[in-house]
């Protein structure tokens, strides 16, 4: 990309109040909060799966096989498991830590099977009031069995993988979850880490609990430990969740006062692509690496969502580049996503970011990983592509230059005929904000003939996408007198009609 100033068109009409310019400049974030949302809602919790095998050995022999029979079976042995707990609870010998300990096994065991719902489970644990045991074994000191501890940890971990009601039981063991984590216990420490990502996860209230407790500052002794990848990626995973919500504002802030300077530094280390190159011969670090890498980069994608100087002092310290070394068409789809979505949340403020990105970047290097992804088979990647290529169109005109000039236009013009609903209502953005160059929107409207499907995605219930529709069909008519004609005769009054009776009456106006 070459570096160009803004010049206004003379003599541009205006259209509603704004010139071609102004209406075809069409920055967009606030819509992917929602696909955020939806991406993250099944990893927003986790159950810890698999115990090992001879976790699992011993939680047989306390209740006989668990690999056969019916759920009737395992819910009747969880339950057996959950009365023995309370028994030996109540006995307080010195055997009883011992049975304490293979009545919590099997209580994990069965907590953790991937082939069962564990809410019946975790009701059963709740109803016999087992939870304020649990929470009492994770914050005592005078338990002899680190283990014991360890099991209490694992099942509290599980509970709050539940629902709100259920997590809402654990959040009283936050406390003794953060300080596990400046503990010596590795195991306890994973299962802690899990823990508040879960609770931290559940929502807004919560999060803001465990960052009100002292989550960040807990949490970057975790990240920095490098000699445990699979603790660091659990680690980021739960300041990811620590950094979202519908209002993240106070979370950020948060962040920013207590471990900004750390956690920039870590996090540009932990995405140093030369890291996955150095360890090509070790297939597991490399999952490790890769696994931590893509929730770092949500983290960032969180940190430049809806907050302009965040998002320019992560650009300043060169995250964009970070971010691009890692995007080439051998990168797994869940790298690339959020690296998209970050991407394209660093160019959806001002031209001032468009240029530092794309300087920072290499222009032909992002737009041959958008020309990838905007044709591999995975709908969701091909969407992010699109919505990235839209905010560099809305950039200066050097920008939307290079990327007509690479061949975009007919691809996402074939999109916009062809593809899914989500994929064309992208299309539909990105190619709005090409409009303010007069020679590509006639291109677009004789050669490629675009009005037909503009005017069809009018038609749709679909607040947003009639809105851009409308204000592409008026750019259309005020550009060219003989356009009218040509929306009219491919059904443009018949479109327009059907938004004058929508029940959104700020439609109207757009329509009338």
């Amino acid at each position: 990309f070459v570096a160009g100033k803004k010049k206004d068109r003379d003599g541009v009409k205006r259209i509603h109040g704004l010139n071609l310019r102004q209406a075809s400049s069409h920055r967009r974030q606030m819509h992917r909060e929602n696909g955020l949302r939806r991406r993250r809602d099944m990893l927003n919790k986790r159950r810890r799966i698999a115990p090992t095998s001879e976790e699992k050995k011993t939680a047989n022999g306390e209740s006989g096989n668990h690999d056969e029979g019916t759920i009737k079976d395992y819910i009747q042995m969880a339950n057996d498991a959950i009365q023995k707990f309370k028994k030996a609870v109540e006995e307080a010998s010195a055997e009883s830590q011992q049975q304490q300990l293979n009545a919590l096994k099997t209580i994990v065991y069965m907590l953790s099977r991937e082939d069962m719902d564990p809410e019946m489970i975790i009701d059963a644990i709740i109803n016999a009031g087992m939870v304020k045991n649990l929470i009492s074994l994770l914050e005592s000191r005078n338990t002899t069995s680190s283990e014991l501890q360890m099991q209490a940890a694992w099942c509290l971990t599980n509970i709050a993988s539940g629902t709100h009601a259920q997590t809402e039981l654990v959040l009283p063991a936050c406390p003794a979850f953060i300080q596990a984590l400046s503990g010596n216990n590795r195991k306890l420490k994973e299962h802690a880490v899990w823990a508040l990502g879960n609770i931290a996860g559940d929502s807004d209230e919560f999060r803001n609990s465990v960052i009100q407790m002292g989550g960040f500052a807990a949490l970057a002794k975790i990240i920095d430990d490098s000699a445990n990848m699979e603790l660091v990626r659990t680690g980021c995973w739960t300041l990811s969740n620590m950094l979202k919500g519908r209002d993240p504002s106070a979370a950020r802030r948060e962040f920013y006062k207590i471990g900004n300077a750390y956690y920039m530094k870590r996090f540009f280390q932990l995405l140093d692509s030369k890291q996955l190159q150095q360890q090509q011969q070790q297939k597991e670090v490399v999952l490790q690496i890769e696994g931590v890498i893509v929730e770092v980069v949500w983290c960032l994608t969180y940190l430049t969502s809806r907050d302009e100087p965040g998002c320019g002092a992560i650009i300043k310290a060169g995250f964009a580049d970070r971010i691009a070394k890692l995007m080439h068409k051998d990168t797994k789809t869940s790298i690339l996503i959020p690296s998209l979505r970050c991407l394209g949340n660093m160019l959806a403020y001002s031209d001032k970011f468009n240029e530092k990105v794309i300087s920072d970047c290499g222009g032909k290097h992002i737009l041959d990983c958008l020309a990838f992804c905007m044709k591999h088979q995975h709908r969701g990647l091909r969407k992010e592509a699109i919505w990235v290529v839209g905010n560099i169109l809305a950039g200066p005109p050097s920008h939307k230059k290079a990327v007509v000039d690479a061949g975009f236009l007919p691809q996402l013009v074939d999109i916009l005929q062809k593809s899914q609903f989500d994929l064309r209502k992208e299309a539909v953005y990105a190619l709005f904000n090409v409009a303010s160059q007069l020679h590509i929107l006639s291109i677009l409207v004789e050669k490629h003939e675009i009005i037909p499907s503009i005017l069809d995605l009018i038609k749709i219930d679909d607040v947003d996408l009639i809105k851009i529709c409308l204000m592409f069909t008026e750019v259309i008519l005020a550009s060219n007198k003989k356009f009218v004609s040509m929306v009219e005769e491919a059904g443009g009054i018949e479109a327009l009609e059907t938004v004058q009776t929508h029940p959104n009456t700020e439609l109207w106006d757009h329509a009338g």
